[in-house]
């Protein structure tokens, strides 16, 4: 099922990433249907296309997944309080969407 839709690789990298870069444990389903909510993120990850530009759209893309539209991952920009308030909603989304967390 999943290894039709995106190349083994992908899938291997995409998941390696999200938890060195943003502490999730994504399934393959669950890479394949963020990816699949971005019309052009899909197409680079089917194309085997996880550059840095790839990567931040699919970063944004869980976010929205876990979150909903409206919410975009903190950069150090925001502020501490900012990024704590967003981590402790991000936390308790992705647990109630089935989403791992490594740390």
């Amino acid at each position: 099922m999943a290894l039709r839709e995106l190349p083994d690789k992908t899938l291997k990298y995409v998941h390696g990433t999200m938890m060195d870069w943003f502490g999730v444990d994504l399934t393959d389903d669950q890479i394949i249907e963020i990816g699949k909510s971005d019309r052009n993120l899909f197409a680079d990850l089917q194309d085997d296309c996880f550059d840095t530009v790839a990567r931040e759209n699919f970063g944004d893309a869980m976010t929205r997944y876990v979150l909903g539209t409206g919410h975009r991952w903190p950069t150090y920009g925001d502020g501490s309080a900012a990024a704590d308030k967003f981590h402790a909603e991000f936390e308790r989304a992705a647990r109630s969407k089935g989403v791992k967390l490594v740390r």
